[in-house]
């Protein structure tokens, strides 16, 4: 695996590290793969939260939440013990890391003024519900550029065809 100090040469550039726990010290198409400092605190390497799960599934960011705050796989099953994050840390990686990442940060990724203010009213609340519902969170409200775009259950008067 490389080493703090080999990270610490490329934390000033547009290379970045991915962090999967099976392939950690390989490299990848150029891209060192690491697992010992998966949000970036240490080396101070920008840090994001992506999946290409859309390949065999439908997209869906909970399962990806869920994976890194509790370390189960969907069937519930521990396969990574030693990689878990907070909640705070992973919604993080997923809204402003993915952003920086995808060259949108000036413009989405964080509640900030001037960014685009979209948003989603969940089923639950995504820092206090038990770990097995994280997956299970829907968005029961969703607005895009200020226009309803999904609505269900006590928001479902709020769709217009």
């Amino acid at each position: 695996m490389p080493a703090l100090a080999e990270l610490d040469k490329v934390s000033h550039t547009k290379v970045f590290a991915d962090a999967i726990a099976e392939s950690a010290g390989k490299t990848i198409n150029g891209v060192v793969r690491v697992a010992s400092d998966p949000v970036g605190t240490i080396t101070g390497i920008p840090a994001g939260v992506g999946t290409d799960s859309t390949n065999v599934s439908a997209l869906d960011p909970w399962l990806s939440l869920f994976y890194m705050t509790t370390g189960r796989n969907l069937a519930g099953m521990l396969t990574n013990d030693t990689q878990q994050i907070s909640r705070l840390e992973a919604l993080r990686l997923y809204t402003e890391g993915a952003a920086w990442f995808s060259f949108d940060d000036r413009l989405t990724g964080s509640f900030v003024e001037g960014k685009y203010a979209d948003l989603a009213v969940l089923s639950d609340d995504y820092l206090t519900v038990a770990d097995q519902r994280i997956r299970k969170i829907e968005s029961v409200l969703t607005m895009l550029g200020g226009k309803v775009v999904h609505a269900s259950g006590p928001f479902s008067n709020l769709l217009k065809n």
